[in-house]
């Protein structure tokens, strides 16, 4: 017998196949605040869980930001788990202390938080698969933030439908839709008022800048935003395929490095050099942190213009070196640490050499000249001076310049 769905739900039904987002039989977590949107997607995957055989379950964060809502929030969710019959996972977090702790905004952390726990969830109580309640609107007010901030090709791709485990089943579905939705059925939901606060930017956008592009004669700004992250996305894609493929046939593996031949890095497009740069700091050096456009444009110019045996150290662990027309990816110098004093003898340095230190009373110019020399002020004697491979923000001031 075939199962009778709403309008709304048969077309997520037929989105989650089309896009492969779900198998059946799997346990799902759904990331449920009590808003129209976390409280519409429900309503949808209580519909298609019996033909999928879902078991569902719901995870609340209150993330203590404002005192009166949020207690009638987690009473909401409590409630409506109670009258489905649902498991209701539930985890209270102070946002403002660990934005103090951490040093970042309001919203920051509170999407830190908030996944943090949501993959604790997903480890304990064996989810397969998170979902979220991003619609429609939501990816165009997003591609609009990042197209206002500078952001980049993969920036503009927007909130993509799946990563790992969290998928985002609602993306093609407007908040006009979600409101007909729940009115039709005469569901509930609580109102989040900080939505209509315009301290954030994202709320201003919503509030204040799309209605201004509407009124000017752009009135599907959320339905054309969100169609180009989804063009670019599937770009993105397909680019990302064809980066894979010259990645594995560009990087080898040789004893314990890593190397490449600069002349057919050369040749490929200049967004794909980056992103294969990209792939060696994630992929071999390991890298946590963001690398920056101008980081890569740094470590392009050394591959391109260096000068054999010339040194670019990253992450203190690693460093590029340039071997005639291949680049080498090393394991960098370790880091030492002497104390030296006028009567030092010469010290022999894994990885280094012969390093030596005596004090003379005027600089030869001769001398200044010799890469193997270098001239300190007299106060380093007696004191610790650390051998190190160069990271970035170091900085240093040679002599007579400012």
């Amino acid at each position: 017998m075939k199962t009778k769905y709403s309008k709304l739900a048969k077309q997520i039904h037929q989105n989650i196949i089309l896009n492969n987002l779900f198998s059946e039989n799997k346990k799902i977590l759904i990331a449920f605040s009590g808003g129209r949107d976390s409280v519409f997607m429900f309503n949808i995957f209580q519909e298609l869980k019996s033909t999928w055989g879902w078991e569902l379950i719901l995870g609340h964060i209150n993330h203590s930001l404002r005192d009166y809502d949020d207690e009638k929030e987690s009473e909401f969710c409590k409630r409506i788990a109670k009258k489905n019959g649902i498991k209701l996972l539930e985890k209270k977090v102070d946002v403002i202390k660990y934005s103090k702790e951490k040093g970042l905004s309001i919203e920051e952390s509170a999407r830190e938080l908030r996944y943090n726990i949501f993959n604790k969830w997903i480890k304990e109580f064996n989810i397969d698969y998170l979902i979220t309640g991003h619609q429609k609107n939501d990816q165009a007010e997003t591609i609009a933030y990042r197209l206002f901030t500078g952001s980049g090709f993969v920036g503009l791709s927007g909130i993509p439908q799946k990563r790992g485990k969290i998928v985002r089943p609602i993306l093609n579905i407007s908040r006009e839709e979600i409101n007909q939705y729940l009115s039709n059925i005469k569901n509930e939901f609580m109102e989040d008022s900080s939505n209509s606060e315009n301290i954030f930017l994202r709320n201003k956008i919503r509030n204040e800048i799309f209605p201004f592009i509407k009124d000017n004669g752009f009135a599907n700004i959320e339905t054309n935003l969100s169609k180009s992250a989804f063009s670019i996305s599937s770009a993105k894609v397909a680019l990302n395929y064809f980066i894979e493929k010259e990645f594995i046939n560009l990087v080898e593996k040789k004893d314990d490095n890593y190397q490449f031949k600069k002349n057919e890095l050369q040749k490929l497009p200049s967004f794909v050099i980056d992103e294969i740069l990209r792939l060696i700091f994630v992929r071999l050096i390991k890298t946590k942190r963001h690398i920056s456009q101008n980081e890569i444009t740094q470590l392009k110019y050394f591959i391109f213009k260096s000068e054999p045996g010339n040194i670019y150290p990253v992450e203190n662990t690693y460093q590029f070196v340039v071997d005639r027309e291949i680049i080498v990816i090393s394991k960098g110098i370790e880091e030492y640490c002497y104390k030296f004093d006028e009567n030092n003898k010469s010290l022999e340095i894994k990885n280094i050499g012969i390093i030596s230190i005596k004090k003379v009373n005027k600089i030869k110019t001769e001398r200044y000249s010799n890469n193997n020399y270098e001239y300190f002020n007299v106060d380093i004697f007696n004191k610790k001076m650390y051998i190190k491979s160069w990271e970035n923000g170091d900085k240093m001031e040679p002599f007579g310049m400012e």
